[in-house]
């Protein structure tokens, strides 16, 4: 793998993989704004970068002329799609997938795993607490939303290392490196087709289970459908939550001062909780997506992407 190269004009040259974007994109976000509100870049295959909130909606309404149908940026895109839905479908299908995923993460769904989810990471503390320190990210935040998501899925608990290993190689790794990529995909993939499979002669209750119940237009998903939706959950839900949960813990360790005020004052923990996981995922790479030109999607034309923060 290659080294990246820096940074020249974040006009013409933007990387959100650049380390000064890593550890604080907000100025480089409010002078492109400022100076050069689609800024663009030749690398990722060529790609535009929007930074107005009214210009990221016109695009991503704008159904006609964009496609949702790849949504990770990467420096090659690869010939195969492997869909994720309802992020990678476009009307009229999007729609009606996102409402049948809706039930499985109503707040009255999520009320019924807070225990279990209590207890993981009571546990998880158990581990570290006689040390009086622990690598926060390694040995607490990324286990969570594994170890969540693996008992929502009534998949073996055990596989935890399994599905941590595929995240990064997708969304870590895979960004630059396609071998990276495609294993995980490949590897995630596979695991799910066999999930599916246990379950069709024998139903179950847990999330499988329940999205291979779900209807689009009338008809139970199939197969390829449901494991779809699998590989959303695992990249988006566990990506996203364990980016989120160590971004409270990292802020907290930085100033302990608002550290104290939450112990001070308890009935702010949702408030904080809620406001860390907003800053911690407007900083995280997994954020950036791609809207791809219609004619591009259909074989022919520029291969330049519209790239939304």
């Amino acid at each position: 793998m290659s080294e990246r190269k820096p940074v020249a004009d974040w006009r013409t040259d933007w990387d959100h993989l650049d380390p000064a974007w890593r550890d604080d994109p907000y100025p480089i976000w409010a002078e492109l704004r400022q100076r050069w509100p689609i800024a663009q870049t030749g690398r990722f295959e060529g790609a535009y970068l929007p930074t107005r909130y009214a210009d990221v909606k016109a695009i991503a309404y704008d159904t006609e002329h964009f496609s949702a149908r790849r949504v990770v940026v990467r420096d090659q895109y690869l010939d195969t799609l492997m869909p994720a839905p309802p992020i990678t479908s476009d009307p009229p299908n999007h729609k009606p997938e996102k409402r049948s995923m809706l039930p499985f993460s109503t707040p009255r769904s999520m009320l019924k795993i807070e225990p279990k989810t209590r207890v993981i990471c009571n546990d998880l503390i158990d581990g570290f607490i006689a040390n009086g320190q622990c690598d926060a990210a390694q040995a607490y935040t990324r286990h969570i939303p594994v170890r969540v998501i693996a008992q929502m899925l009534g998949v073996d608990p055990a596989d935890g290392d399994l599905l941590i290993k595929w995240i990064t190689q997708i969304l870590e790794l895979g960004v630059s490196d396609d071998d990276s990529f495609v294993a995980g995909m490949t590897e995630m993939t596979h695991y799910f087709h066999a999930e599916v499979a246990k379950r069709q002669n024998n139903p179950t209750d847990d999330l499988i289970g329940e999205m291979m119940r779900a209807e689009f237009d009338g008809q139970p998903w199939e197969p390829e459908r449901v494991i779809g939706a699998l590989r959303l959950l695992m990249i988006a839900g566990i990506d996203t939550t364990w980016s989120g949960i160590g971004f409270c813990l990292w802020h907290l360790a930085r100033y302990p001062e608002d550290c104290q005020r939450l112990r001070n004052v308890l009935q702010l923990m949702p408030l904080a909780i809620d406001d860390g996981c907003d800053r911690g995922m407007a900083k995280a790479h997994s954020i950036i997506r791609t809207y791809w030109p219609r004619d591009l999607v259909a074989g022919h034309g520029s291969r330049t992407t519209i790239t939304t923060v």
